[in-house]
């Protein structure tokens, strides 16, 4: 019993194991809209949250960053998260946005930010951390032939990630 309790110990103290926030980014010709949601938890040793993580994100296309237009952060109690909407300006109709978020850098280092893109039918999904601070979203929809290529790229990746059913179907002959 006292091997088990010992063994199970770090477990609560590593309970904070990691930090997790999300974005939902929709482009729409030269202006997009953005919306963060971030545990309140996470946000509560900030002083002035709003101004410090939209200083930890920045939108790029073309080589020339966004023009923050309008700004609101709010605190929502009952999904205990801070929410905040944004809108950037750019010149020029965003086909393709590179992205930086350093939250991990105003928060704690184990934070995760999951951004979830679109415009019109064309989606993405990257994932911002200590190590991937800079992502590429390319909102031109891919050819056909890129699509094939992903799919069965995908589809070896499942296969060499895990063997058994190849296994499975070499057994059966």
């Amino acid at each position: 019993m006292r091997l088990l309790i010992a063994l199970l110990a770090p477990c609560s103290l590593a309970a904070h194991l990691l930090s997790i926030s999300t974005g939902e980014l929709i482009a729409e010709d030269t202006r997009i809209r953005y919306e963060l949601r971030m545990p309140l938890y996470e946000v509560e040793p900030i002083r002035d949250p709003e101004a410090v993580l939209f200083d930890h994100l920045d939108f790029t296309s073309d080589g020339a960053s966004g023009r923050l237009t309008e700004r609101r952060c709010r605190v929502a109690l009952a999904e205990g998260a801070y929410v905040c909407e944004a809108a950037y300006e750019f010149a020029q109709p965003v086909e393709e946005l590179t992205v930086r978020c350093t939250f991990y850098a105003a928060t704690v280092p184990n934070h995760i930010h999951i951004l979830r893109a679109r415009r019109g039918e064309t989606s993405d999904e990257k994932i911002f951390d200590l190590a991937s601070r800079e992502a590429e979203i390319d909102f031109i929809p891919p050819t056909a032939f890129e699509t094939a290529l992903q799919q069965t790229a995908a589809g070896v990746m499942r296969i060499v990630g895990n063997p058994a059913p190849l296994l499975f179907l070499a057994a059966l002959v």
